[in-house]
């Protein structure tokens, strides 16, 4: 930061730290954690380092020597286009709460995510849009808040799966609902049922929403 190097009398903090380059990726601080180590600091991931940074199990946990920090969002756009990319272990990041829009956008390698965090609570639009290769992908108990759009452009995934213990969402068949049961919300472009008759969904259904069958 040099916005203010020619004034001599405003000094960079001991502790600030406005971008972080790990072993993991690339990260921006977006909250500062306290002098005193008493509360930790947060960041956003926005970009890998390696193309395997999300192969392994990493708690998101990050030590810059003096401080802690988690990371808390893969940002918008982070691995938008990678195209070496093949598998995203999300599990053992115990403060991840939103995957960004279309953070993995394009990633046409990805095979399989694995998301099974209990901290994450938000995915957004476009968030692994184009990830071709994928044929499952499952919502954890506490996403609350899940863009129907969030696997546009998956044509071979056949599934979207959540835990039981989610208290927004549900999973019939292969189809995503809203908890209740009165909204489709999402079928997989491969589905591989080639007709929905009325023993593949609820009875209670009300509401097909938009784009809820794009690309099937």
């Amino acid at each position: 930061v040099t916005a203010f190097d020619y004034f001599s009398t405003i000094k960079k903090h001991e502790y600030a730290c406005d971008f972080i380059l790990g072993e993991h990726g690339y990260f921006c601080v977006t909250k500062a954690p306290l002098s005193d180590g008493s509360t930790r600091g947060e960041m956003s991931l926005v970009g890998v380092y390696a193309d395997d940074n999300f192969n392994y199990a990493w708690s998101g946990a990050y030590n810059n020597g003096i401080l802690d920090f988690d990371v808390v969002e893969i940002a918008d756009s982070a691995c938008l286009g990678n195209t070496n990319i093949k598998n995203v272990y999300l599990s053992s990041y115990s403060k991840l709460r939103r995957i960004g829009d279309s953070a993995f956008n394009g990633c046409s390698s990805i095979e399989w995510v694995q998301m099974a965090t209990s901290s994450l609570q938000q995915i957004g639009k476009y968030a692994f849009k184009g990830c071709n290769l994928l044929t499952t992908i499952k919502l954890p108990e506490n996403v609350y808040s899940c863009s129907a759009y969030f696997v546009d452009g998956c044509t071979n995934l056949q599934t979207i799966s959540v835990n039981g213990n989610n208290s927004y969402y549900t999973s019939i068949k292969g189809v995503l609902y809203n908890k209740a049961k009165t909204t489709l919300l999402r079928c997989p472009e491969g589905y591989t049922s080639t007709s929905f008759l009325s023993d593949n969904y609820p009875s209670s259904i009300t509401t097909i929403g938009n784009y809820a069958f794009e690309g099937c």
